[in-house]
């Protein structure tokens, strides 16, 4: 069945445009409000081409019926939209007489299909999607879905708050399905091993639509209504769930195909680090669940530490210029790319209650594997640092008072340590150890001045000045951010 992809897509910007734009009154601003949730979760149902292609004849009967309502109220808002065009921005306050009648005949269109919009969430919840939708269209139904479940929570907060914790973990969920689409879409797009992944997705995105244009009726909120709105949203959260034993398979085999594909740009963007937050959180929760296992806690919570460096390595995109010219940065960013891959895949895989010794140990075995990678990793970056950042521009380290200096950087170090800048958070305890160990090691080295000759001491010195410089010109760039953060790993 073919189903338009642009349905209230002009209609949607127009009911936003009203509602902020003009000087409704409480009653005609509450029921553009609820237009805009009606419309938005239908876009998203709908907004995925082809993914009708299905043999249920009852279910090609539902749709064409919504189709034609719809299209019916979509047709008279644009009418109305027209209409308020021939209005200037300066007469905002002159609204027409009929919009309040033709927003209640919208309204009382769209509730009429309520029924329908149950039925088909029952018959898709009750069967298996053949059609695998494309990758841009399953990320439009997900933005939509993100987009109108705030306003679902801002508009409809007093009737949703019986189900207000299913839908805040519901939208934690999507977000992250969401990332993981970016990143995927990023990385390896229209790959055979992801059509499963696709077609799943797909689904779920329908199902959620449904389930919130439901929740967005102004209804009472009833004992039954609301027992049933938690048992199915708490169905399909399993269904994002990147734990669940059938998600978390597919979630794997979209990995593999992530790390096996030859797009050596690893670009960073929101998706991106959204999904490493996610990842990150993952850690600690399968620190937790395998707390009493035979999975090495101490390993994880390494694994844990290294991704948070590496999130940090990526958070500055300007190091996207520097991809071009130097083929070792690309490099360092291909193996980064494969190795996130390769920690969601140990991080999903070990979250199973029935797992063996033997599996146990391989993940271990895997987790540390992964650790050196790390290792490697960031030695890469330093070397390329050293090839691209000319020693000569490192070397200054002034000749007179050099104490001084070095209590002049530990100075910097401690005032940074203190100060409330959310950027270094992910790296406090890192910069913390830096400023310890400069503050031990001038104690040594002033002792040691008293105990040895100066010939002695002279290479140490000339390395640990060579640090606290380093350290100095690290401090200036980040506050500056005139160069991208990974060089000063």
């Amino acid at each position: 069945m073919s189903m338009t992809t642009s349905c209230f897509a002009i209609t949607l910007s127009f009911l936003k445009q009203l509602e902020t734009d003009w000087d409704l009154d409480v009653r005609q601003k509450a029921q553009i409000q609820t237009l805009r949730l009606k419309a938005g979760f239908l876009k998203a149902l709908f907004s995925c081409a082809g993914k009708w292609q299905i043999d249920d004849i009852n279910l090609k009967v539902l749709l064409g019926h919504i189709q034609t309502v719809i299209l019916k109220v979509d047709k008279d808002l644009q009418v109305l939209w027209s209409e308020l065009n021939q209005i200037p921005s300066k007469e905002y306050q002159r609204i027409p007489a009929d919009l309040y009648v033709l927003a209640s005949s919208s309204l009382l269109k769209l509730e009429m299909i309520n029924p329908d919009i149950q039925d088909v969430y029952s018959a898709l919840s009750n069967s298996t999607r053949l059609t695998c939708s494309t990758m841009d269209a399953v990320i439009e139904s997900f933005d939509v879905l993100l987009e109108y479940l705030k306003d679902l929570m801002r508009y409809k907060s007093h009737s949703v708050v019986p189900v207000k914790k299913e839908i805040e973990a519901l939208e934690d969920k999507l977000r992250h399905r969401r990332n993981f689409l970016g990143i995927t879409k990023r990385w390896c797009d229209d790959h055979e091993e992801l059509k499963d992944f696709l077609t799943q997705t797909g689904a779920v995105a329908d199902n959620m639509a449904c389930l919130l244009y439901l929740c967005s009726e102004d209804c009472k909120m009833e004992e039954n209504f609301v027992n049933e709105m938690k048992t199915e949203l708490s169905y399909q959260l399993q269904k994002l769930n990147p734990f669940h034993l059938d998600v978390r398979e597919k979630y794997i085999k979209a990995l593999k195909a992530l790390k096996s594909a030859g797009q050596s740009v690893f670009l960073v963007d929101e998706h991106v680090v959204g999904f490493l937050d996610s990842l990150l959180a993952n850690t600690v929760e399968l620190s937790d669940f395998k707390a009493s296992s035979l999975l090495a806690i101490d390993q994880l919570e390494y694994l844990h530490e290294e991704l948070k460096i590496l999130r940090y390595f990526l958070m500055d995109p300007s190091a996207e210029k520097y991809i071009e010219n130097h083929p070792k940065v690309s490099s360092i960013f291909l193996q980064m790319k494969r190795v996130v891959c390769e920690a969601a895949c140990v991080i999903y895989s070990s979250y199973d209650h029935n797992i063996t010794e033997d599996i146990t140990r391989k993940q271990n075995l895997a987790i540390t594997d992964l650790l050196q990678q790390f290792k490697l990793i960031k030695q890469e970056a330093r070397d390329t640092y050293d090839e691209l950042i000319p020693k000569s521009l490192r070397s200054n380290f002034p000749k007179t008072n050099e104490l001084g200096f070095i209590d002049f950087v530990s100075q910097k170090l401690k005032e940074l340590l203190s100060s409330k800048n959310d950027s270094i958070d992910q790296l406090r305890h890192h910069i913390e150890t830096v400023y310890q160990n400069i503050l031990s090691f001038r104690g040594d080295i002033t002792e040691a001045r008293e105990q040895y000759i100066e010939q002695e001491l002279e290479d140490p010195w000339k390395r640990f000045k060579d640090i606290v410089y380093h350290t100095d010109y690290v401090i200036d760039s980040f506050i500056l951010r005139d160069e991208p953060l990974w060089y000063h790993k």
